[in-house]
C-alpha cells in the first residue's frame, strides 16, 4: 500500500512539473509521452522508501524522486537514438525519437537533465547535487555508455560488461539510495554512506542481471552482447542468486527503521519475481 501511495505521489508530482516546465505545444506533448509510458519509477521509490526510513521529509523526498525520473528519462531517450542504440521501441512503445523526431528526442533529454538540477538546486544540498552528478558524468552513467558502445575498447567479457553494468546501473541507483541520505541530513554518518552505496551497487548488479536474464533469448539471437549471453543462462541464474542472498544480508544491516528495510526488501523481491516471469 505505501508503495503505491509514493508511487502516485511522485506521478501527481512528475505531471505538474511538466507542466511548470514545459510550455503548451511539441515538448511537452513529447515530455508527458516519455515520462508516462509504463515506467515502474524504481529508482524514485526507493529513494523515497530509504529515505522515510531516515526520517527524511516527503516534500522533499518527492522532489528528490522527480529529479531521478527525469535523469532515468534522459538516458532512455539518448541511449534510443541511432547514434546510440538505435532502438525503434521502449516498452512496447515508439521510442520519443520515432514519434517526435531525432531533434526532438534530443532537446527533450537535455530538457530532463536541465530540470532534474533544476529540482535538485531547489533541494539546497550541495552535496546531493554533486553526488547525482558524479554518479552520472564522465566517470558514471556516460563512461558506461561510452564503454558499452565499443569507444576506445576492443571487444567485451562477463568482467568488462560487470563494469559497465555497474556504471550504467548501479551508479544511478547509487545516486538514488545514497542521495536519500542527503535528503534526511546534510551531512549523513560516513557508516550509514558506506552501507548505503554497498547495498545500492548490489542492488544495480542484482538489477542487471536480472534484466539480461529477461532478455538473454532475445540478445542472444540478435548477437547482442550482454552478461547473460557472454556468461549463459545457467551460470547467470547462479550469480544473481548468490547476489541476491548478498543483497538480503546487506538490506538487514541498514541502520533505518525495521519495517522499512521489510518495505525495501517486498520492493526488490516484486521487481526480481517480474523479471523471471519476462525470462520464463
Amino acid at each position: 500500500m505505501e508503495t503505491q501511495l509514493r508511487k502516485k505521489l511522485i506521478e501527481r508530482a512528475l505531471k505538474n512539473h511538466v507542466i511548470r516546465f514545459f510550455g503548451p505545444g511539441l515538448l511537452r506533448e513529447a515530455a508527458l509521452y516519455a515520462l508516462f509510458s509504463g515506467g515502474k519509477r524504481i529508482r524514485p521509490l526507493l529513494a523515497f522508501t530509504v529515505g522515510e526510513g531516515l526520517g527524511a521529509d516527503r516534500k522533499k523526498l518527492v522532489a528528490f524522486g522527480c529529479a531521478l525520473e527525469l535523469i532515468h528519462n534522459y538516458t532512455l531517450i539518448h541511449d534510443d537514438l541511432p547514434a546510440m542504440d538505435n532502438d525503434d521501441y521502449r516498452r512496447g512503445k515508439l521510442t520519443v525519437h520515432k514519434k517526435f523526431g531525432e531533434a526532438c528526442a534530443i532537446l527533450l533529454g537535455d530538457a530532463f537533465l536541465t530540470h532534474a538540477f533544476e529540482l535538485l538546486a531547489e533541494l539546497q544540498s550541495p552535496k546531493l547535487s554533486c553526488l547525482v552528478a558524479r554518479a552520472i558524468g564522465g566517470r558514471g552513467v556516460i563512461l558506461g555508455q561510452v564503454l558499452d558502445l565499443g569507444l576506445g575498447q576492443n571487444g567485451k567479457d562477463a568482467k568488462s560488461l560487470d563494469f559497465i553494468n555497474q556504471l550504467k546501473t548501479a551508479k544511478l541507483f547509487e545516486a538514488a539510495i545514497v542521495g536519500a541520505g542527503f535528503v534526511a541530513a546534510k551531512s549523513p554518518s560516513p557508516s550509514l554512506v558506506k552501507s548505503l552505496r554497498a547495498f545500492a551497487i548490489l542492488f544495480g548488479r542484482c538489477f542487471q542481471l536480472a534484466d539480461d536474464l529477461a532478455d538473454w533469448r532475445d540478445e542472444s539471437k540478435k548477437k547482442v552482447i550482454t552478461t547473460a549471453v557472454a556468461m549463459g543462462e545457467q551460470e547467470t541464474t547462479r550469480s544473481l542468486r548468490t547476489l541476491l542472498k548478498q543483497l538480503e544480508r546487506q538490506i538487514n544491516r541498514l541502520a533505518i527503521k525495521p519495517n522499512t528495510r521489510q518495505q525495501i526488501s517486498s520492493l526488490a523481491h516484486t521487481l526480481y519475481a517480474q523479471k523471471a516471469q519476462a525470462a520464463a
